[in-house]
């Protein structure tokens, strides 16, 4: 279901994408490789709260997985509301911060269309 899913997101950017100029017809859906981002948050504001976890799966438009990458981060303070994400403050007690993680991140990102989940 998860890959119907991201499936409708990424035609949908595509499209956008076409449309905007940003990618060409010789680019095919097939070939095009999306980074799909799920981020959960302690909070809504981008000043005052932190990330406690960061999934990205990087796959291909014909459905096609290359690689997944899941991590619980420590946001060194309060992880929000457990009730939202089901993250608590035991879960990311010895998680990475995510200046210690940023390399893999940008990784998985770079040369990808980017999907955000959610947002």
């Amino acid at each position: 279901m998860l890959q119907i899913i991201a499936l409708l997101i990424i035609g949908f950017f595509l499209w956008k994408l076409f449309v905007k100029g940003i990618i060409t017809p010789s680019q095919t859906f097939r070939e095009t490789v999306f980074a799909i981002c799920d981020i959960e948050t302690s909070g809504l504001s981008s000043e005052r709260n932190r990330i406690v976890e960061i999934a990205i799966t990087r796959m291909r438009g014909d459905g096609t997985i290359l690689d997944e990458f899941v991590s619980l981060v420590n946001p060194r303070g309060s992880v929000g509301k457990t009730a939202i994400h089901g993250i608590t403050a035991k879960c990311v007690q010895e998680a990475p911060e995510f200046q210690d993680i940023a390399g893999h991140v940008i990784d998985r990102l770079k040369g990808c269309v980017f999907v955000a989940h959610n947002a």
